[in-house]
């Protein structure tokens, strides 16, 4: 028999801040040690720009690639203005 049992690799990277990178479907500025903005900006169902803590998302997951300043801002900005016309249209 075979079981997959998913394995968890735990490691230390030295970043500077901030550091931006961008998985499927969010965004992510680390803006210290403990925290991030974490943008949700590819549902269409759900979007959302929080301040989250480094351990609650995964900036440095294995799909999460690094982006620049200007990349992770536009994905913020077209967040933003989807939650604003859905704020004023509801």
């Amino acid at each position: 028999m075979i079981i997959k049992i998913p394995e968890t690799i735990n490691k230390e990277v030295e970043i500077n801040h901030p550091y931006y990178s961008k998985s499927n479907c969010f965004a992510y500025k680390v803006i210290s040690e403990e925290l991030v903005i974490h943008v949700n900006y590819k549902s269409d169902n759900y979007r959302a720009i929080e301040q989250r803590s480094i351990r609650s998302c995964e900036p440095f997951a294995e799909d999460a690639i690094k982006i620049t300043e200007e990349e992770f801002w536009l994905l913020y900005n077209d967040t933003k203005e989807k939650l604003y016309e859905l704020a004023i249209s509801g």
